[in-house]
């Protein structure tokens, strides 16, 4: 049995380490993927912001004419976009009249009704004409001015983005001429996250950089349902671990007590069947029958042993019929303190026998309680026994039943051996047993207390001890009216 359990602990925690190891594994690529979608994001952002200024300088420059055209976003954002374009063509060289780094673009416009003429050309007014010189050095005044609308664009599109970090913006000429603009120099250079240069504008061009805090609150955000759900997925399978590991021990518990419980049962049925059987044998070869009074002694004592195995069957059958819940209480109106002194009086030839010396204190004549009479009975005879076994050689036990409020109390107290702390709580559980000490070497089931517990709460009452080990035990019985 230990190695199978150890078998399946084993199993298990290979299975949990290695589903572990996975969701990190899981983990670790998403925050990979998380973290290159935060570069790209703010790759996006400049890309966005430079269209919004190329766009804003285009509406600037009057390059629409008509308003309709102005109006119309769509369009002057796609004419933006082919001016950028237009832009890349700077990478060419060698343009005639020009410098080497200076690229001319000729733009043409005709409003609505323009006519051109034989040579196929605009009338000289309606030409305009605008050159793009990427060696153009601005100053830092300049690139400041070119900052201020860049920063509230940038801010914008970086929280329709969901990205709330600080950041810096470093601007500089295309052609690394000049001194460049940084918003807080301190920042720029903390900070960790850096995209690469970015041309910004259409017709005044220069680059810009953008520096970040970090990306923890973006990647949280992207990642909180991954994260919840892989700790869920965990703490499950967990709990699923512990729970299975709990169940085991416990049915290796169980099993084990049960074990004890047939040992016990089987010591215990053996004792009085050897003890009729040599009863019975010795009046059939040593002339017992012809001695009646040494017969009725024979008879008597296997009558007694008889009458034991029958209580210990019956235990045995009440427990069976509370685990098949069979058991029904006939309540009936009782006198509590006259119940008691029966019990007692029933049990006197016992108590003489042990020489017990018990007292039974009650403050009132009468206590009247709907109860079960035939089921308590039995569980004021098995605190009583159990006082009784577990007393030693001068047992003393001592039974109050008073009224408290709308509650009655019964106490029987005894000086026995006592019972651990440790054992208390578990004394009423089915088939339980002290495991060692003098408690141990004394007969029994474990099913009596277990009895008692399940009647009393059916009662809906309470049952309690409180004991010491070497000065005895108290066990208290609350039912209420």
């Amino acid at each position: 049995m230990k190695k199978k359990i150890r078998f399946i602990i084993a199993i298990m925690g290979i299975s949990l380490i290695g589903l572990s190891l996975f969701q990190g594994y899981w983990l670790y690529t998403s925050y990979g993927i998380t973290k290159q979608q935060f570069k790209w994001d703010i790759s996006e952002v400049l890309q966005r912001a430079n269209h919004i200024i190329a766009l804003d300088e285009a509406l600037r420059e009057n390059l629409f004419v008509k308003d309709s055209i102005v109006n119309d976003h769509l369009f002057a954002s796609k004419f933006s976009g082919m001016l950028l374009s237009i832009r890349a063509a700077e990478n060419m060289r060698g343009h005639k009249n020009k410098k080497e780094d200076d690229i001319e673009v000729k733009i043409e416009l005709r409003r609505a009704g323009d006519h051109k003429t034989e040579g196929g050309k605009l009338k000289k007014d309606e030409e305009r004409k605008y050159i793009i010189n990427s060696d153009t050095v601005y100053s830092t005044k300049d690139l400041e001015r070119f900052y201020i609308p860049l920063q509230k664009k940038i801010d914008s599109l970086l929280k329709e983005k969901g990205i709330h970090s600080r950041f810096a913006v470093k601007l500089s000429n295309v052609n690394r001429k000049g001194k460049p603009f940084i918003s807080n120099v301190k920042e720029f250079s903390l900070f960790r996250v850096k995209t690469v240069p970015v041309k910004i504008g259409l017709l005044e061009v220069y680059e810009a950089r953008l520096a970040l805090e970090g990306n923890g609150a973006y990647v949280f955000r992207k990642m909180q349902w991954i994260l919840f759900a892989s700790l869920l997925i965990m703490l499950i399978t967990a709990w699923a671990f512990i729970y299975m590991l709990r169940t085991i021990y416990q049915q290796k518990k169980v099993a084990e007590v049960k074990n004890d419980f047939i040992n016990n049962m089987t010591h215990e049925f053996k004792t009085p069947i050897t003890t009729v059987a040599l009863g019975i044998e010795a009046m059939k070869n040593f002339e017992v029958m012809n001695k009646p009074e040494k017969a009725l002694e024979y008879l008597e004592i296997c009558e007694h042993e008889i009458n034991r195995v029958g209580e210990m069957v019956e235990k045995v059958l009440k427990m069976s019929a509370f685990e098949r819940s069979e058991v029904k209480l006939f309540l009936q109106s009782v006198d509590v303190i006259l119940l008691i002194q029966n019990v007692i009086d029933n049990m006197q030839l016992q108590l003489k026998s042990k020489e017990v010396k018990l007292i039974f204190n009650h403050a009132e004549r009468e206590l009247y309680l709907k109860v079960d009479k035939t089921h308590l009975i039995s569980v004021i005879y098995n605190l009583i026994d159990n006082s009784i076994k577990y007393s030693g050689s001068s047992p003393q036990i001592e039974i109050s039943c008073n009224q408290n409020g709308d509650t009655v109390q019964i106490a029987i107290k005894d000086n026995g051996i006592g019972i651990d702390e440790a054992y208390q709580k578990m004394v009423f559980d089915k088939f339980f047993r002290v495991p060692s000490g003098k408690l141990a070497n004394v007969s029994g089931f474990g099913l009596g207390l277990s009895y008692a517990a399940n009647i009393i709460s059916m009662h809906h009452g309470s049952i309690t001890i409180n004991s010491k080990l070497g000065k005895g035990s108290i066990f208290t019985i609350n039912l209420s009216h």
